[in-house]
């Protein structure tokens, strides 16, 4: 699994087979914790979970001013374009929706479908679905980064606000109330 900035476990994006998503996963692969193998026979609990926290508090205490205007504008857009209400998921990002992984090794939560992060270098939206299928929206969208599931900007207002309404759209409608699971090879 890929760690995030804060070294908390994220789930992988998953390709769509019939109703439910699946990868393959090599037999000898193992839990990664912080980037090291580990394995004790008993699956960690994931860190990054959905709770109760205060999303409004949360992006109060954004102590860049500029970051924190970006992170409180890309969560109104984002609560736009996927109906859902913004939810905490662990200290540090915000979820809208959410989808249900199960790998074969028996490891399982939930995740958001998609979500947003301010973190120092960028702001981060996570699409959980990945960027396959998005290249269009992509190249209109404005000055952007990306990795696996991760959309960089370092300044909001860069970027075409529609475009990027339409991607969360579409990335949320992708991955919301499914449950993927992963096969052996």
């Amino acid at each position: 699994m890929p760690v995030d900035s804060l070294g908390e476990l994220m789930p992988l994006p998953l390709r769509r087979h019939e109703t439910v998503m699946h990868v393959p996963v090599p037999q000898h692969a193992v839990a990664l914790s912080h980037g090291r193998a580990a394995y004790s026979g008993v699956m960690a609990e994931p860190k990054t979970t959905r709770n109760d926290a205060d999303v409004a508090a949360f992006l109060a205490g954004v102590a860049d001013p500029r970051r924190r205007a970006d992170a409180e504008t890309a969560c109104a857009l984002m609560a736009e374009a996927t109906g859902a209400a913004p939810v905490m998921w662990g200290t540090a990002i915000i979820g809208f929706g959410a989808y249900h992984y199960r790998y074969a090794s028996g490891r399982q939560g939930d995740w958001p479908a998609v979500g947003l992060s301010p973190r120092k270098q960028a702001l981060t939206l996570y699409v959980s679905a990945g960027f396959d299928g998005y290249q269009d929206l992509l190249d209109r969208l404005g000055p952007h980064s990306t990795g696996k599931s991760c959309l960089y900007l370092k300044r909001l207002a860069d970027v075409d606000p529609e475009v990027l309404k339409s991607l969360v759209a579409k990335g949320f409608r992708h991955l919301d109330g499914q449950t993927l699971t992963t096969e052996q090879q």
